[in-house]
């Protein structure tokens, strides 16, 4: 599985950049294990992403990677903590 995060001037300086970058490749660790099969993901930040709190990062993606076909629903999302979701029997 690879994980594309372009980020354009627009979000801000370098350091700010690079910043989102480190925290979407975490929150995308947090949300690989759900994934049954490789994928290749792209994440296109948005200005909010910069001041979102981590919880909402990767909530955020699993939504999106659920969306997309990437997840199935019955595997769980993770919570803010990024701990799996048991689903309920």
């Amino acid at each position: 599985m690879r994980l594309g995060t372009p980020a354009g001037r627009k979000l801000g300086s370098a350091v700010d950049r690079n910043r989102l970058r480190r925290r979407l490749r975490e929150a995308f660790g947090r949300v690989r294990p759900m994934i049954d099969r490789g994928a290749d993901v792209v994440v296109v930040p948005r200005g909010q992403a910069m001041k979102a709190p981590f919880g909402e990062l990767v909530d955020a993606l699993s939504g999106a990677l659920v969306a997309a076909g990437v997840i199935r629903k019955d595997r769980g999302e993770p919570d803010s903590a990024g701990e799996e979701a048991v689903p309920e029997p």
